[in-house]
């Protein structure tokens, strides 16, 4: 009898694990078919080109989620990187992409925050998608936005920004602009499904919230109506930098090369890396199952945003899908997506109209997204820009 029992309860967890194993599998090779493209672009057109930029002024790019991977947290939440900073953006097809940010250390020409309380605005915020990566300053979504609409569209997005980030922004650098102005003024904020994901590891999402909690805001204005960076938060800023990021070119430089290097030569990161560790131990179901119980600050930063508008601008949310070709997790049901499902019922009862980019950009057509990586491709930055104001002016 307890063979028997042995032997039925056996054969109930091969028919679920053997099916879990064989799409783990197949998900393996798929992914190591991207790995190939990523990593070979980052050994062969990345890193000499970033060395080359590196010796003409230019430095990696300091995103807001760098600040929270050190043991020490900053002490003011930042919004941006170094103000006025040459910068390395990132390369997926188009040759390597560099920029200069602004007074906030956002990805603007700084003329744009020139009469911005006495003009109508259009904020964007969102995190690599919005600030536009990988390609050129005038191709961006708030680029492609101010060249429809005529209107000044400031880019308040950068890379691997979270809900966190999108709060902070929002508290921070919005609501007291949006407070002092007596214009008309449109605040789009964008999702994707890598926030849902909680895809970045060195996330610390309670450090983050613990900051978000006393942050306040950043803005100063000078007696002619000007906007800056309030002194006190660029002091917190370069004075947390200048502590924990490497500061010459030749350490910069080493750390490019160390970071380039592939395969990875310890065993340990060998054996999680190979098909027989990522396959046996359900890699991908598992990521998927953590990706569902990740926590998003999704909800709160969509409440702030209808709070700050509430009869003083035009809230929108939109929402960009990722590539089923790129995207490192098994895609189950390309229909059936619970983050975006959640940010649509939140907006819709906040009475904040929702744009689905998924109409417009097509998980399965590589063509929407970058030749060599997960973001949009140039067309597909314009296809989603084009929506984005086709509901601006219904509204």
């Amino acid at each position: 009898k307890i063979k028997k029992i042995s032997l039925n309860f056996f054969i109930i967890l091969s028919s679920i694990y053997i099916p879990l194993f064989l799409l783990s599998f197949v998900n393996f090779y798929r992914i190591k078919k991207v790995s190939v493209i990523t990593n070979k672009r980052q050994i062969d057109e990345d890193l000499p080109q970033k060395i080359n930029a590196i010796q003409s002024g230019y430095t990696p790019n300091i995103y807001p989620d760098l600040f929270f991977r050190f043991k020490n947290s900053p002490e003011s939440y930042p919004i941006g990187s170094l103000p006025f900073q040459k910068v390395i953006a990132c390369n997926e097809g188009y040759g390597l992409i560099n920029t200069t940010h602004d007074r906030f250390g956002l990805r603007n020409l700084d003329e744009k925050w020139e009469n911005v309380i006495e003009n109508p605005n259009i904020f964007v915020v969102g995190d690599a998608y919005t600030y536009g990566a990988c390609v050129e300053d005038n191709l961006t979504i708030p680029s492609n936005i101010e060249k429809s609409t005529k209107i000044n569209t400031i880019n308040l997005g950068s890379g691997a920004n979270s809900s966190y980030e999108y709060a902070a922004i929002l508290k921070s650098l919005v609501k007291p602009i949006i407070k002092k102005s007596n214009q008309k003024n449109t605040v789009v904020l964008i999702f994707d499904s890598n926030d849902g994901k909680g895809l970045s590891i060195f996330r610390n999402n309670n450090k983050k919230r613990d900051l978000l909690s006393k942050s306040s805001s950043i803005v100063s204005t000078s007696s002619q109506n000007q906007i800056y960076p309030s002194s006190e938060y660029l002091v917190n800023i370069k004075k947390f930098l200048k502590k924990n990021i490497k500061q010459t070119n030749k350490e910069i430089e080493m750390s490019l090369i160390k970071d380039s290097k592939y395969p990875y030569k310890s065993f340990k990161k060998t054996f999680k890396h190979s098909s027989l560790y990522y396959t046996s131990t359900l890699v991908p179901i598992r990521s998927g199952i953590k990706s569902l119980l990740t926590k998003s600050f999704h909800k709160e930063s969509i409440k702030i945003l209808a709070d700050i508008c509430k009869n003083k601008c035009t809230p929108i949310i939109a929402y960009i899908p990722n590539s089923n070709f790129w995207d490192k997790e098994i895609n189950f049901n390309s229909n059936f997506n619970p983050y975006k499902m959640d940010i649509e019922k939140i907006s819709r009862e906040l009475g904040i109209m929702f744009i689905d980019g998924g109409k417009v950009i097509d998980k399965n057509n590589v063509s929407d997204y970058s030749p060599k990586g997960y973001h949009l491709s140039i067309e597909g930055y314009k296809k989603l820009s084009n929506e984005i104001v086709k509901t601006m002016n219904k509204n």
